[in-house]
């Protein structure tokens, strides 16, 4: 990742001023707090709904078929 993005401004009395170690400490932010899923792509857990009932949106939970519990 390139952490330096040049951003150069002008202000009133012209002195240039460089927005980019701003702008690298927000990137450093914002990635430290990023997570990641693994998605089962061996076995995966298919359910399906009525046509236009939108039923991907609407799924929080699963129920894990051979432990019987929710997830």
């Amino acid at each position: 990742l390139v952490c330096y993005i040049n951003c150069c401004l002008k202000s009133e009395n012209g002195k240039e001023r460089e927005t980019g170690s701003s702008v690298c400490a927000l990137l450093s932010v914002c990635v430290g707090v990023c997570a990641a899923f693994n998605l089962d792509t061996s076995f995966p857990l298919l359910k399906e709904g009525e046509h236009g009932s939108l039923f991907g949106f609407s799924v929080a939970l699963h129920q894990d078929l051979k432990t019987d519990s929710y997830q």
